[in-house]
């Protein structure tokens, strides 16, 4: 479980960069979630360059210090949904897509998502939206939410397909 010291630099940079991507997330009104989405990044990259485990760790480092330094926590609060997504991703995918079809995956990953987002909808719909939801854009934000997860996760994978090769070369090349 112990970092080597190359390790320990490039995740200790990793978090650097991670916490500024948050801040901006919070200062910068606009591309808000792009900037929680690449923050949220920084955990996959974690992930990639030591473990799960050591990347769970990274990713509590990121929430404590976040705490500390933003702002805005609703942002903090979002940014750790799309964390533990990611470290769910990282963990369970690989295992799952030796013994289980895809579409199955599809179906435990939106059940997840879902299991979180309709009750925030229902008992704190403030966090979302303010003011009072009617049903029909209750259905419409379910719906909007679930087709923004699909466009994360795919958009994850995809640059964990194009960079995530890269990412571990240089951190093993000397």
């Amino acid at each position: 479980m112990l970092l080597n010291a190359r390790q320990m630099a490039y995740l200790g940079l990793l978090l650097a960069i991670c916490e500024v991507l948050l801040y901006l997330s919070a200062v910068i009104s606009v591309n808000t979630l792009a900037l929680l989405f690449l923050a949220a990044c920084c955990v996959g990259i974690a992930c990639i360059l030591s473990s799960p485990g050591k990347g769970g760790v990274f990713f509590l480092a990121s929430l404590v210090l976040g705490f500390l330094i933003i702002p805005n926590r609703l942002y903090l609060l979002t940014y750790a949904g799309l964390g533990v997504y990611i470290l769910i991703l990282e963990g369970l995918q690989p295992r799952m897509l030796m013994k289980y079809p895809v579409w199955s995956i599809w179906a435990v990953k939106l059940g997840v998502f879902n299991v979180v987002y309709i009750p925030i909808l229902f008992l704190a719909p403030q966090l979302i939206y303010s003011g009072d939801l009617p049903a029909w854009m209750i259905l419409g934000l379910i719906l909007i939410g679930n087709a923004i997860i699909v466009l994360f996760d795919s958009l994850y994978l995809r640059l964990e397909g194009k960079f995530g090769a890269r990412i571990q070369a240089l951190a093993r090349r000397r």
